[in-house]
């Protein structure tokens, strides 16, 4: 997994729709910043062998090598799942209590339909 090598996002000017969902799926941040600063980015990095970029997801921001900030937009729904580290499933699970409580009503209303 890319976050063994300390790989917690991808930065670039657009992701296509699958390989963005892929990535948050996996935990990892598909970040969309524009041309030029991808570009400067790169060029830090590839300049200064050893530097890092940062992310700080509840925040919204990207921080180059050199200290300077850039904000990102993500949808609220992903970003709550990568903050809080729950997949599909664990996300669902959450409305466990929505679900007992509707399909204790629906069984009430429609008796008939259940033989126990």
């Amino acid at each position: 997994m890319y976050s063994d090598w300390g790989i917690d996002f991808f930065t670039s000017p657009r992701f296509a729709d699958i390989h963005s969902n892929n990535c948050a799926k996996n935990g990892l941040l598909p970040v969309v910043l524009p041309d030029a600063v991808c570009a400067a980015i790169r060029k830090q990095l590839n300049e200064n062998p050893g530097a890092t970029v940062s992310v700080d997801l509840a925040a919204q921001t990207v921080t180059d090598a050199e200290g300077k900030s850039y904000r990102f937009e993500i949808h609220p729904v992903r970003k709550k799942c990568l903050l809080e580290g729950l997949d599909d499933i664990a996300r669902t699970a959450q409305y466990g209590d929505r679900f007992e409580a509707f399909e204790a009503a629906y069984k009430k209303e429609r008796s008939w339909l259940y033989t126990s």
